[in-house]
């Protein structure tokens, strides 16, 4: 599957911003270097159709640095680094072989080093229909535009709160969709953080401040409807989406028709593959999510294990090429590509460039800080989607003295579906913390184990001698 490929200095898993700029300093050093994605192009969810077909209609979405992503598009396939794409990793051994599957079958690499590039996931917060037909995140909205040109033919109604959500009510309306009004989720503003971030936001990086602004006066501009201080969301309908209702802040009760509901609680890292490794995990108070622990160089708890992009930490485009190249340096200075010396004079640029992120990103944290004590869910809604595990039957487990999220997957199933908990960890872990007082770090997430992502009977057994 992998000819001469199989031992490679460098195993890259995700071709979005980090992987691929990993990639191109890698191949710079003279590293033997192969990168994979689960999608069949280059690009990650960040730059989903700049090297396809629709790379027109992608430089003309609002909120693309084009000469950013171009440039590094085309530094990397400069490289002369295979890709392959539409091949799903599955399991990182102890050994660090690397098990994966993809269009001529099952196979595994052994790598000397590896870099999850694996990139962020969106936070499920469940309610009552959520799982209706009609009912789409923001982010899975945003990759049909990007991959295929597709918008919703009827008006739109957004809920949720964060900069994806309004930097995709732009994009829709740059190609001609509409919105019937969005419902602000977020929490009362907390002033001493923004105006404490604020500062070095705008020397560092006013020109996204100042995008940011605009985007938000677009909307106000387009009349748009908004709610502020939603809860009690609900969808309606037997089976497909037909209304919803919710409250706004003044306690007034709204019902009203639509066909399609898209909803965004901000982004966390992807920590399935890190966490199935045994990779270590903190709880981030801050931003409200777990993250894998790793150095400056984006080297994790567990040796030769790399994680860059916003799989290590939520920062965007410019801050995932930045820890990629990290990344990629430290790890051609480890196997004797780079002196010492070298690496610390090389790694001034892209250091710089997180400093600069980095900044702008406290301030995006400040203002839409996660908010999750709206997060009620009635004992009707589902939490656990693959497996059809309410809230109710959550709370039952927990008020029966089931505290530890594996004491709770064991009595409920909760977690065991195709998604191994990628979906439903993060709301059992609030349910828990709410009902029992503990700190969501006290009661942590479920145990991972392989594979991490869904895989056949028919896959693993036609795993080939090699690999097995």
């Amino acid at each position: 599957m992998f000819p001469d490929h199989t031992h490679p200095d460098l195993l890259i898993i995700g071709a979005g911003p980090a992987g691929l700029s990993a990639a191109s300093t890698a191949a710079a050093y003279g590293l033997h270097t192969v990168v994979i994605d689960a999608y069949d192009t280059i690009g990650g969810m960040i730059w989903r159709g700049m090297s396809g077909e629709l790379r027109d209609l992608a430089q003309r979405l609002p909120g693309i640095k084009n000469a950013e992503a171009t440039a590094e598009i085309q530094r990397f396939q400069d490289s002369g680094v295979p890709f392959f794409g539409q091949t799903r990793a599955w399991h990182i051994a102890d050994d660090k072989r690397v098990f994966v599957t993809g269009p001529k079958g099952t196979s595994s690499l052994s790598p000397a080093r590896i870099l999850l590039a694996t990139g962020a996931q969106e936070r499920p917060l469940p309610f009552e229909g959520w799982t209706l037909p009609g009912v789409m995140t923001v982010g899975a909205a945003q990759l049909l535009l990007k991959a295929s040109a597709t918008v919703p033919a009827q008006p739109v109604w957004l809920c949720g709160h964060g900069p994806l959500l309004l930097l995709y009510a732009n994009q829709l309306m740059a190609m001609g969709g509409q919105i019937a009004g969005i419902l602000d989720t977020s929490g009362p503003r907390a002033w001493a953080p923004i105006i404490h971030a604020l500062p070095k936001a705008l020397w560092y990086g006013w020109r996204d401040v100042a995008n940011g602004i605009r985007l938000t006066a677009r909307i106000h501009c387009a009349k748009i409807p908004i709610f502020h201080g939603i809860g009690n969301l609900c969808a309606h309908g037997n089976n497909a989406l037909t209304a919803i209702s919710f409250r706004d802040a003044r306690g007034n009760a709204h019902y009203v028709e639509t066909r399609c509901l898209l909803v965004h609680h901000g982004l966390e890292p992807g920590l399935q593959a890190a966490r199935t490794a045994g990779c270590a995990v903190t709880w981030d108070a801050e931003n409200g999510n777990f993250q894998i622990i790793h150095d400056c160089w984006g080297e994790t708890s567990i040796p030769d294990l790399f994680v860059a992009g916003d799989g290590a930490r939520i920062g965007g485009a410019q801050a995932a090429i930045a820890r990629g190249q990290l990344s990629a340096l430290r790890i051609a200075n480890q196997l004797g590509k780079l002196s010492d010396n070298a690496l610390v004079q090389l790694a001034k640029h892209p250091q710089k460039i997180l400093k600069t992120t980095h900044a702008t990103r406290k301030l995006i944290d400040a203002v839409y800080r996660p908010d999750t004590s709206r997060f009620t869910p009635t004992d009707r809604t589902l939490i656990c989607r693959c497996e059809s595990v309410s809230a109710g039957q959550i709370r039952e487990a927990i008020r029966s003295g089931l505290h530890a999220p594996d004491q709770i997957k064991a009595f409920t199933r909760a977690g065991m579906g195709a998604c191994q908990g990628q979906q439903c960890a993060g709301s059992l872990n609030a349910m828990v913390a709410q009902e029992t007082g503990y700190s969501s770090e006290t009661v942590g997430l479920y145990r991972r184990r392989p594979p991490f992502a869904p895989l056949t009977l028919g896959e693993l057994c036609a795993l080939d001698e090699e690999a097995g």
